[in-house]
Order: structure tokens, then C-alpha cells, then sequence
């Protein structure tokens, strides 16, 4: 023992240090896990619960394909664009769609249809979900509008289309690169077989699966024919050209891989359920978009601290509070004009960042044009980086417009603001210019 002390006293200092970093560290955890349960609080605060998001889910999800057609068609006749959303992977894509496979395919840059890269980065998962949330709305809409025109209809009969070419390797080949992009596990085209006064007609649609669960993924079908400009084909048949059973087990092998035998008795307990609440419309699928709420700035400059306060922080959902979009409380109804607003500020913000993050130049072009891979894109426009973004000063232009100037990385950046005075304060309505200045330029404008 005596041994012991006298090596404790030795080394007393050594230790003494090592006990003071490791409750720093303690404290430290512990800080930034309060940090993270405050902002997750916060992130509560800042999602509206309208009417529609205040349903509370009856099912996680479904596990078959014919019925996530049959509940889709259900959102399409009633005309209900909530029970639409929640039948689209918007949170999943806005998670799990890979960015830099997507800009290799499409070998082409824009903010307007570029998704922020939220697998990459979590901070820009609010814009990618505002995005994908308006891109399906209009998607819905679009589809909607063509049922009505063709007299709406009857769903006759659902199938696999064409169960034998998704069989081959050459769809697999496709298959494989949609999922890579997109983050399925599985995906698979539909048709649908429609009954009116008018005739017969059919419609495609595409589907991804996602934690066990079907979503729609896009309202067209490359092997029905049917697209973007023709949803609905006429048919001579209200029936469904049948694939033989052993292709469709073939199929069904693949689409459900190691899963097929052990989830089978899971999958058919989760078809009668969603059948008996199909039935009666009564399918609640848990909710997976948001509706921002309203954040204001006492005045220009007030507005502009708050905007870069929160952009250091990473909290993206509140920057978005700053735009200006439709108010509502909660309970009030959706519509579809918020949607759009929202989707409308995040890519605006999305402008902002990526092009702060670019030294000034809107990232826009072509790969070859950029002189950049999609990885080194990616990598360029990390959020993390506009926490040292600091706000120099704010030039009020006129009543409706500001210049904020900021200094990243040995830069000034002068960005001009569109700005809105309503009832309880300040508001933007859109950044217009990123461009990055001199010194002496910056001198000239604001005096030194």
C-alpha cells in the first residue's frame, strides 16, 4: 500500500488533470445533450398541427402493394392531399435519396431541381422535406386534375405491370439504380385498370418500399406507358392482362428477398387489416411532412441576427419561420398555397447556402461546366461550414429591402433581402443577390 501512495503522490498532478478533463467531458456530454432535447423541443414548436397532421396514425404502414394503389386511388377520388402525403416517401427520400448518385445521373447541377443532400448533412433535412413535400403536392395535383377530366372511374382490377419484364435483367439493372438513388429497398411498377361511363382506360404507378412498407413513388409507369403527359391510356378491357401465378411468386421473391417466407404471415395480417379500413376509408397513415410556423425580427437588423443566429446553430426549420408564408394556427386546414410558400423559402435558403458555400457563384451547370465531381459538390456545400458565417452589418435600402453583409473565409459576402412589415414584425420574402466584394468595396458601400 505504501508503494501505491507514494506512486499516487508522484503522480498526483497527472492524475489531478485527468479527473478535471474527464468532468469537463461529463459536463460537456451533458450540455450538449440538454442542447440537443432543447432544439428538439424547439423543432416541435416550430411544425404547425393543422387540422389534418392533429390525426393520429391507426396503421405504421403497408406492407402490399395492391393495397397502397387501392388507398392512393381513395386520396385521388376524395380529393384528399393529406391522405395523399402520407402515401408518399417524403420523409424517407428526404433521409435516405442519395444526392451524389442522382447528380451523377442526371450530370447536371440547378437549386431549383437539386434536393438538399439531407443523407449527407441532417441539418438540411427541413428543406429536402419542404422540397420533396411540394413536389408531391403538384405531382398529386396534376394527377387529380387528369382523373377528373377523364370522369374519375372505378378500379376494376390492379396488377404487376408487365411481371415478366420486371424479371429481367436488364429492369433489374434499372431497378438497382433506382433503389442506390432513392434508398428502397425495393421497387416496382403497378398498372390499374379503370372503369367509367366513358369507357376503360388504365393508369400506372411506381412504388418503393421502405422499412417493410409500400410508398408511391411516382404516379407514372414506364411499362404501361403512361407519363407525366399521359396519366391515363385508353383500354379495351376493364380487366387486368394476368400474369401467370408462378411469374408473379418470381416477382414477389424479389421484391420482399430474404423476407419473402418470414414475413409473409406478417404481411397477409397487415393486408386484412388495411382492407377492412380501406373499406371504410378509414386508413390513417402516420403523418411525414410539416407545415413551418411564423417567427418575425423587430426590425431589419433584429431579423437579420436572428436569421445567421440560427444558421450558426444548424437549425434550419427555424430559419425557414423567417419567410413569409400563409398563417395559420393550429387546427386550421392545410393548403396547398402554404406548401408552396414553404417549399418556395427552402429553396430560396437553399440558394443562400450553396452559394456562400460556392464563394459567391450560384452552383448551377453542368458537371463538366462546374469542373467538380457530384462527391466534391457535395462535400463543398456542407451546412457545418456557415457556422463561422458572421453578420458585419445590415443597410437598409428602403422599406422593403436590405443588404446584409457577412464575412465567411476570408470573404465579404453582400446578400440584398426582400423584406415584409406585417402586424407582429419582420419578415423575408426572398434573398435576391449573393455576391461576394471587396474590401474596398465594402468600405465605399457602408464607410469604414
Amino acid at each position: 500500500m505504501k508503494i501505491q501512495w507514494n506512486d499516487y503522490k508522484k503522480h498526483s498532478y497527472i492524475i489531478g488533470v485527468g479527473i478535471f478533463f474527464l468532468l469537463f467531458l461529463l459536463i460537456l456530454g451533458a450540455s450538449i445533450a440538454g442542447y440537443k432535447i432543447l432544439a428538439s423541443r424547439e423543432q416541435v414548436v416550430n411544425d404547425i398541427q393543422t387540422a389534418e397532421l392533429q390525426k393520429e396514425s391507426n396503421v405504421e404502414g403497408i406492407t402490399d402493394t395492391e393495397n397502397i394503389v387501392k388507398y392512393f386511388f381513395q386520396a385521388v377520388e376524395n380529393q384528399d392531399l393529406d391522405k395523399a402525403l402520407r402515401g408518399f416517401p417524403i420523409d424517407e427520400l428526404g433521409t435516405k435519396a442519395d444526392v451524389i448518385k442522382l447528380l451523377e445521373n442526371q450530370k447536371t447541377v440547378s437549386n431549383d431541381t437539386m434536393i438538399a443532400p439531407a443523407k449527407q448533412y441532417a441539418d438540411y433535412f427541413p428543406l429536402a422535406s419542404a422540397e420533396l413535400t411540394v413536389y408531391y403536392t403538384q405531382m398529386f395535383e396534376d394527377f387529380a386534375e387528369e382523373y377528373q377530366k377523364a370522369g374519375g372511374g372505378k378500379v376494376t382490377a390492379i396488377e404487376y405491370a408487365q411481371a415478366s419484364e420486371q424479371l429481367k435483367p436488364s429492369y433489374e439493372v434499372k431497378k438497382q439504380n433506382i433503389c442506390e438513388s432513392t434508398g428502397a429497398e425495393a421497387v416496382c411498377e403497378m398498372q390499374v385498370n379503370l372503369k367509367n361511363d366513358e369507357g376503360n382506360y388504365i393508369s400506372g404507378i411506381t412504388l418503393a418500399k421502405y422499412y417493410g412498407y409500400w410508398k408511391v413513388l411516382k404516379v407514372t409507369s414506364g411499362l404501361t406507358g403512361t407519363s407525366e403527359k399521359a396519366y391515363f391510356l385508353a383500354s379495351e378491357s376493364s380487366t387486368e392482362e394476368s400474369s401467370d401465378k408462378s411469374t408473379i411468386n418470381k416477382l414477389e421473391k424479389k421484391l420482399y428477398d430474404k423476407n419473402y417466407k418470414t414475413e409473409y404471415k406478417q404481411r397477409e395480417k397487415n393486408k386484412k387489416k388495411i382492407e377492412n379500413l380501406l373499406d371504410t376509408e378509414e386508413v390513417v397513415l402516420p403523418a411525414n411532412y410539416r407545415v413551418s410556423n411564423n417567427a418575425y425580427g423587430e426590425n431589419p437588423r433584429d431579423l437579420m441576427e436572428r436569421f445567421i443566429k440560427d444558421i450558426e446553430k444548424g437549425d434550419v426549420s427555424t430559419v425557414m419561420n423567417y419567410y413569409c408564408t400563409d398563417v395559420l394556427q393550429e387546427g386550421d386546414s392545410l393548403t396547398a398555397e402554404k406548401i408552396q410558400q414553404q417549399g418556395a423559402a427552402a429553396k430560396n435558403i437553399q440558394y443562400f447556402y450553396y452559394t456562400i458555400l460556392n464563394k459567391g457563384k450560384e452552383l448551377t451547370g453542368t458537371l463538366e461546366e462546374i469542373g467538380k465531381t457530384a462527391d466534391q459538390i457535395v462535400t463543398q456545400i456542407n451546412p457545418q461550414n456557415m457556422f463561422y458565417l458572421d453578420l458585419m452589418k445590415v443597410v437598409e435600402r428602403n422599406q422593403e429591402s436590405c443588404t446584409g453583409y457577412f464575412w465567411l473565409a476570408k470573404k465579404i459576402y453582400a446578400v440584398d433581402f426582400k423584406l415584409k412589415e406585417i402586424e407582429n414584425g419582420w419578415q423575408i420574402e426572398k434573398i435576391e443577390d449573393v455576391k461576394v466584394i471587396s474590401q474596398e468595396e465594402y468600405d465605399e458601400k457602408v464607410g469604414k
